[in-house]
């Protein structure tokens, strides 16, 4: 019998490796009762975190999906604005120092940024605002003489370009920060199925075997 206790306790001591295990873990009704309230609130964090990296990697995916197109229409979109470019050079002549000369103390579009709630998880988002055009640069006398068309048209693909560029950096930085907090979460969801509930769990164990003992010992104590 007292082979058998030394050879527990070892186990236990293995298991519990932390002092406030050690110190919590008594062979009482009352630290039974409170394993029990552990494991009971580490099962329900455990279901909480699981639930949480469910929803996380929906909704990375659907990023991973999104950002993929728009990557892939990013090319295209490229090449026309370079074409439209050639276009308005073509037709007006070199007009790119007139533009750097009308240009004021500020630009007529804002980079507008805003954090998305997903899961608990705060993604920042970006998105192209227009100001008003009141001090930024006027256009209007730029191809007066010739290719005023073309120029416009240059300037609506170019906008439309960096609006795109935009929407790629508002998905890749949401896809770099989800791909994180998954990683972090996954680690606590591994830690209490693995560790924290496994732990708990033997402590439980353990106690009920100690308690039972206790009984038994008692029971033969009356009986002599």
């Amino acid at each position: 019998m007292n082979n058998y206790k030394i050879i527990d306790i070892k186990r236990f001591i293995y298991i519990c490796q932390d002092k406030f295990f050690l110190q919590e873990c008594n062979n009482n009704f009352r630290a039974l009762q409170a394993q029990k309230v552990r494991i009971t609130a580490a099962r329900k964090g455990y279901d909480l975190l699981k639930r949480k990296v469910d929803a996380l990697k929906t909704h990375f995916r659907k990023i991973l999906i999104d950002l993929l197109n728009v990557k892939k229409s990013m090319g295209k979109q490229y090449n026309e604005a370079v074409l439209a470019l050639a276009q308005a050079t073509y037709a007006a002549g070199e007009f790119s120092r007139n533009v750097v000369d009308q240009v004021k103390y500020r630009s007529s579009l804002k980079l507008g940024v805003r954090a998305d709630n997903v899961a608990g998880v705060f993604i920042p988002s970006f998105k192209l605002k227009e100001m008003d055009e009141e001090g930024v640069m006027d256009t209007v006398p730029l191809g007066l003489t010739a290719g005023g068309q073309s120029i416009s048209k240059c300037k609506e693909k170019f906008k439309s370009m960096i609006d795109l560029l935009i929407k790629i950096a508002s998905l890749q930085t949401a896809y770099v920060t989800l791909d994180e907090v998954i990683k972090v979460t996954n680690r606590r969801v591994n830690a209490l199925d693995f560790v924290v509930i496994p732990r708990f769990d033997a402590n439980i164990k353990y106690i009920q075997k100690e308690l039972d003992e206790m009984d038994r010992e008692d029971f033969f104590r009356l009986f002599q």
